[in-house]
């Protein structure tokens, strides 16, 4: 049985799943939770360690375990063991008035039971909730947790908010690309689609430009014609290609802001929009069931020499676009000059085309084709609140 702490709401299902490991494999009577911090929380029992063995958890203030000297591991409060002991220790604490938790990882660890523990590394999980101020502290914990995605050991294709990612080599691989295209191909002929075609593109990241090919493919050889843009292009331009083509959809190679060993596809329909749920659900399900010998390819040679697949630039159309939807003249004049950091991403074609025609002198930096985006996510941050660069 795991029992954990209803004030500590941050612990990872790793850490739980490391601990219940733990507990199995060491045949353990008791298994607890710890965690080694600079300075213990106020409230937090800390763990006393004989020789590596665990012989007490002291309380704060606890003259008997004086406080040591720099970083001291705490019980975390998660405890797993079976439900006769459990049981039987409340009951047995219920006639001496003892009433916590810690009070029976106490008498257990007394009575010289097999104890061991799994320690976890992100303090952050130590949180505790229980004023106004742990609960703000606790927030931008989450927040920071939805900016930095799980490493997916999955292989199976997940599609998640704005479209599928995935870690380079795990699940995001060249053959899980094609079967993704193959089930977007196999949705295009089902709705009699196939003649307007696709258009595709993709960004710096690692296998972008070979998975764009990889793509074009497999919808050449369903007999779907490619547009394949051959530039580095931002998402934004794919979500004004497909209408603009009147393709049945839009596909860029791109993992938008997570870290460098990511990437993925957003798929877009005819009107620039991004598939529902049900969409998405029937994408994935349908590739995922897919051999390899379910896809169907033609060499990207072959078909460009067919007239299959075709490149196109659509930079000058897009850019038209932008232009006509914001003030060009109100800028041109006012002598500004400005610095841009597409932080190694693709805007600075698009965007420096667009100040050029708006006669704004523009240094990019951080312009480089560079697929480790400068040993950091390409992420702008605002106040320490990650956000997306998308």
């Amino acid at each position: 049985m795991l029992v954990a702490y209803g004030d500590t709401p941050l612990l990872r299902p790793d850490s739980l799943r490391g601990l219940l490991n733990r507990h199995e494999l060491k045949g353990a009577d008791l298994s607890v939770l710890t965690a080694v911090v600079d300075r213990a929380p106020e409230g937090y029992g800390r763990v006393v360690r004989d020789a590596g063995r665990i012989v007490a958890i002291a309380e704060p203030g606890d003259e008997s375990a004086p406080v040591p000297e720099g970083p001291a591991e705490i019980n975390v409060g998660a405890y797993v063991a079976a439900p006769g002991l459990l049981f039987d220790e409340l009951d047995a604490m219920a006639a001496t008035g003892e009433h916590r938790l810690t009070d029976l990882a106490r008498r257990v660890i007394a009575r010289g039971k097999q104890i061991t523990s799994h320690q976890i590394h992100d303090t952050d999980e130590v949180q505790g909730i229980n004023t106004p101020d742990e609960l703000a502290v606790a927030a931008d914990i989450v927040l920071k947790r939805l900016f930095v995605p799980t490493k997916n050991t999955d292989t199976k294709i997940v599609f998640g908010t704005g479209g599928w990612r995935a870690v380079i080599g795990e699940g995001y691989t060249l053959a899980n690309v094609r079967r993704l295209a193959q089930a977007i191909a196999n949705e295009t002929m089902r709705q009699g689609l196939e003649a307007k075609g696709v258009v595709i593109g993709g960004d710096r990241r690692f296998l972008s430009r070979d998975s764009a090919v990889a793509a074009a493919e497999v919808f050449a050889g369903n007999n779907i014609p490619v547009t394949l843009l051959p530039d580095d292009v931002p998402t934004p331009l794919v979500t004004f290609a497909a209408p603009y083509l009147g393709a049945a959809y839009g596909i860029i190679v791109t993992s938008s802001h997570n870290p460098p060993e990511w990437n993925g596809i957003k798929v877009f329909r005819q009107d620039g929009s991004l598939p529902l749920d049900d969409e998405t659900d029937r994408y994935q399900d349908e590739a995922n069931a897919m051999s390899v010998e379910d896809v169907i390819t033609l060499d990207i040679d072959l078909a460009r020499r067919a007239g299959v697949v075709t490149e196109r630039t659509l930079t000058a159309p897009y850019v038209d676009a932008i232009e006509q939807i914001i003030d060009v003249d109100a800028v041109r004049g006012a002598d500004l000059r400005v610095v841009v950091d597409p932080m190694y991403g693709t805007s600075q074609l698009t965007l420096g085309t667009i100040l050029s025609d708006m006669r704004v002198p523009a240094e990019f930096i951080h312009e480089a084709h560079n697929p480790l985006f400068g040993g950091v996510a390409p992420a702008p941050t605002c106040s320490g609140c990650p956000r997306s660069s998308a």
